[in-house]
C-alpha cells in the first residue's frame, strides 16, 4: 500500500502488486506485444490492432489490453513475444 494526496489534501490509498520473480528491478522479464493487421498493404486506414479480453479479479471485470506475458528462464525477449502472442490471440506472428 502506498499512501499520497492528491492536490486538494485528500490523503487516498494506493495498492500494488509486485512480481517477485524479477531477478533485479532493472531487469526485463515481460512483453507486451502490439501487433498489427495489415489487411490491406496499399491502404492503412484498415490496418486493425489486435486486442485481448480478459476477466481480472480485483477489478471484478473483463478488461481489453494488448497480449502481454512473461519470459520463461531460456527465452530471448522475440521468441517470448512470439509464444506469448500464439498463446493468446491463436495468431502466428513475427517480430518486426
Amino acid at each position: 500500500n502506498d499512501n499520497n494526496n492528491n492536490n486538494n489534501n485528500t490523503l487516498r490509498k494506493w495498492d500494488r502488486a509486485v512480481r517477485t520473480t524479477k531477478k533485479s528491478e532493472n531487469s526485463i522479464d515481460a512483453v507486451i506485444i502490439l501487433a498489427i493487421l495489415k489487411n490491406d498493404a496499399d491502404d492503412p486506414t484498415k490496418d486493425e490492432i489486435v486486442c485481448v479480453k480478459q476477466f481480472r479479479p480485483p477489478v471484478d471485470a473483463y478488461t481489453i489490453e494488448l497480449p502481454a506475458g512473461l519470459i520463461d528462464a531460456d527465452e530471448d525477449v522475440a521468441s517470448a513475444a512470439t509464444r506469448e502472442f500464439e498463446e493468446e490471440t491463436g495468431y502466428v506472428g513475427e517480430v518486426a
